[in-house]
């Protein structure tokens, strides 16, 4: 009996938190990013969120593109609002945790990094890791 209903629910949650192949103006922001241009992904993002067809992806690019930029408060709402549409996702944790790095808050980006890191795992997460260590040590 209770594989009968441990199906459906996992169905409906993978239909619920699937996420639709990206855009092309959503890979365009993200090209933007890519490339160092972070104002022009800000710009490209912030259309795309205004009105009444706001599309969340774009959250998760304009949280990457402030958090190059150095506006980590904007970066982290950005973040957060981007795991609120997308409960899970690494990469949205990840700018969060980068931004609150950049906020020196070390403690929390020291969680949300281990997280990230247990999830998926990468040379760049070891690298922010390594650096929230660093904070840490020199703030004792």
């Amino acid at each position: 009996m209770r594989c009968f209903l441990l199906f459906p629910t996992l169905l409906l949650s993978a239909l619920l938190f699937a996420q639709a192949p990206p855009t092309k103006k959503e890979l365009k922001a993200k090209a933007y990013t890519t490339k160092g241009k972070p104002y022009k992904a800000i710009a490209l993002s912030d259309d795309h969120l205004m009105g009444s067809t706001a599309e969340p992806a774009f959250y998760l690019i304009r949280a990457e593109a402030n958090n190059m930029i150095g506006e980590y408060d904007k970066a982290e709402l950005d973040a957060r609002r981007s795991m609120a549409a997308f409960p899970g996702s690494t990469d949205a944790l990840f700018q969060l945790a980068i931004a609150e790095q950049g906020s020196a808050r070390s403690d929390s980006a020291l969680i949300h990094l281990q997280q990230v890191l247990r999830m998926s795992p990468s040379a760049e997460v070891h690298y922010r890791l390594a650096l929230t260590h660093q904070q840490l040590r020199d703030h004792a």
